[in-house]
């Protein structure tokens, strides 16, 4: 069976990583990490699988750059597979993603 996963990267305590529990509980098999080097080696490991990326949207801009860089583009994917998650992004936010080619 082929089956496709998120890579997710929030705090421990942050809402993503809530979802993921969630998902998980649900049987679901989100690849999560509250920090991006073991996302970066997840997203290595688990290769064929990783459909998109969700980060915080509140923390957008501080990593969208190392994201698309250590993980989007290893991957040979397109950067709009990265999914900001939360509140609607302010002028600096959509720049940073504009910036990598996101909107």
């Amino acid at each position: 069976m082929y089956e496709r996963s998120a890579l997710v990267l929030d705090a421990d305590d942050g809402p993503l990583s809530e979802l993921s529990l969630s998902l998980i509980s649900l049987g679901l098999s989100p690849l999560y990490s509250s920090n991006l080097d073991e996302l970066v080696l997840l997203s290595r490991e688990y290769r064929e699988r990783i459909g998109a990326v969700l980060v915080p949207a509140d923390r957008i801009e501080d990593q969208i750059g190392a994201v698309v860089a250590r993980i989007v583009e290893p991957l040979g994917l397109s950067a709009a597979v990265v999914v900001p998650v939360g509140a609607p992004l302010d002028s600096e936010g959509t720049e940073a993603l504009a910036d990598h080619g996101l909107r």
